[in-house]
């Protein structure tokens, strides 16, 4: 089994194409982000920040419908 990817904050944002300062605001979105692997510094796996941009981009679908 290979290891998950993990990424940074820093990361992260370049991935959601928003600034490092942005994501601190993560705890507001919908769906509900992720909860980091650590805080110190803040980490996520890869495999679970693009799932949320999956369903957010769903639940955006969705609505549009």
């Amino acid at each position: 089994m290979t290891d998950p990817i993990i990424i940074t904050a820093d990361e992260v944002a370049a991935i959601l194409r928003l600034s490092p300062r942005s994501l601190e605001k993560r705890h507001t979105w919908s769906p509900k982000f992720p909860a980091p692997l650590t805080r110190r510094p803040l980490t996520w796996t890869r495999a679970a920040v693009l799932a949320w941009i999956d369903r957010r981009d769903r639940m955006a679908q969705a609505k549009a419908a």
